[in-house]
């Protein structure tokens, strides 16, 4: 098998197609007849094998009384499969999100017909959890309260995912404002003015603090995502717990906001740590 049909097959074409392929990369145009006599690929398979490069943007078909085949660029044939993939993943993720609302909807639905509903929802994955931390941002409708402490994970409101940065861009056109009050222990001086930069950019207003008593966020007034890792059955698992209860959320209201008057704006830090820094260096 040459090298060239190692790379066809790695993209996913078969090996009649892989081998099509390599016989028009080398000459073109060709028959089908031509391309069965060069490959060994059945006359009774090679005009379905042509017609799939053809529908795949690998080869074209070039009209006549007998129909000859034409290799396409194969940087422009590889570059329709990737277009394609991410057309195919893009379409899938429709899909899912349209299935997650809709599911979310009829378990809205039960709890709203349900006078035993549990007011506390636990997610164990992380993805579980994302999906609900986003979930509960875009739900949102004026404020955002968090309690940050490392390791930084979903409240830096990471734009590096093309869904985060969907997001991201969806909670800003909202207007919600978000306040985070970060724990600075053990952060070095980079890592914070880095942090700056990426709160900044995601429209953060953050104040630096001491040790903070958890992990949390509060959506407007009734919603309290907490961030735990003392999982009663695996203490190294993080998990997520969500408690819709007002009287709760007023409590943790309460609870940010005395931490919030007391911690230091993340710029005035950063500022005055790079005023020390300097400093230092022309002593």
């Amino acid at each position: 098998m040459s090298d060239i049909l190692k790379h066809l097959l790695a993209l996913g074409l078969t090996q009649y197609e892989g081998q099509a392929y390599e016989a028009l990369l080398h000459q073109s145009p060709l028959n089908a007849s031509d391309i069965s006599k060069i490959t060994g690929i059945p006359p009774g398979k090679v005009y379905s094998v042509l017609e799939n490069l053809v529908r795949e943007g690998f080869c074209l078909m070039i009209p006549g009384k007998r129909k000859r085949f034409s290799a396409v660029c194969p940087k422009a044939a590889v570059g329709g499969i990737v277009d394609s993939r991410r057309r195919a993943e893009l379409e899938w993720e429709q899909r899912v999100t349209l299935a997650a609302e809709e599911l979310d909807r009829q378990y809205e639905a039960r709890l709203e017909n349900d006078s035993t509903a549990d007011y506390v929802s636990v997610y164990t994955t992380p993805e579980s959890m994302k999906m609900k931390f986003w979930e509960l941002c875009l739900g949102s409708a004026r404020l955002i309260r968090a309690f940050n402490r490392p390791p930084y994970m979903l409240a830096t409101f990471s734009a590096t995912a093309q869904r985060d940065k969907r997001n991201l861009e969806a909670l800003t056109q909202k207007g919600i404002e978000v306040r985070t009050v970060c724990e600075a222990d053990g952060v070095n001086p980079q890592e914070l003015e880095a942090f700056a930069d990426a709160c900044a950019r995601s429209g953060q207003i953050v104040r630096l603090s001491g040790k903070l008593p958890l992990k949390l966020h509060i959506f407007d007034q009734d919603a309290v995502l907490l961030t735990l890792t003392d999982h009663p059955f695996c203490r190294r698992m993080c998990y997520s717990l969500l408690i819709k209860h007002a009287a709760h959320a007023a409590a943790m209201i309460e609870l940010f906001e005395s931490y919030w008057e007391r911690a230091l704006p993340l710029a005035d830090h950063v500022a005055a740590g790079r005023a020390f820094r300097e400093e230092r260096r022309t002593a």
